[in-house]
């Protein structure tokens, strides 16, 4: 009974280090980041609660903008580097500006520092008012 007792224990202890070696050599997680047409973008954002960032100025934000968007100034740059450490970096975070440029430039800032999925609006807030 013993000796079968350390069998199991051996198979089972072999079985775990040889599991453990697989998930060391599996390829890390790649960051995910997209450009998104205006209905990809609207769709994805109004059907579930996400992070949403407006990168525009405060007047631009104040002015319009989507619900639930939080300001977060593009051209400020301490703001904007020091704004997303509040945030999420596991959960998919959502990024617009006026005309795309701004949010593809930080889809790949955010991507740089951590956040693991990252979605712009292709064409910026003009493109949802076409």
């Amino acid at each position: 009974m013993i000796v079968g007792e350390w069998v199991g224990f051996f198979s089972r202890s072999l079985f775990y280090y040889n599991f453990l070696v697989l998930l060391t050599m599996m390829p890390p997680k790649s960051p995910i980041g997209k450009s998104l047409d205006a209905a990809e973008f609207i769709i994805a954002v109004f059907n579930s609660a996400v992070q949403l960032i407006d990168l525009r100025t405060c007047s631009a934000y104040h002015q319009w903008h989507l619900y639930n968007a939080i300001n977060i100034d593009f051209f400020t740059l301490k703001i904007f580097e020091n704004s997303f450490e509040c945030f999420d970096r596991n959960e998919p975070i959502f990024i617009y500006c006026q005309t795309g440029q701004c949010s593809k430039i930080a889809r790949e800032e955010l991507m740089d520092i951590g956040f693991e999925e990252v979605y712009d609006l292709n064409g910026g807030i003009r493109a949802l008012k076409n």
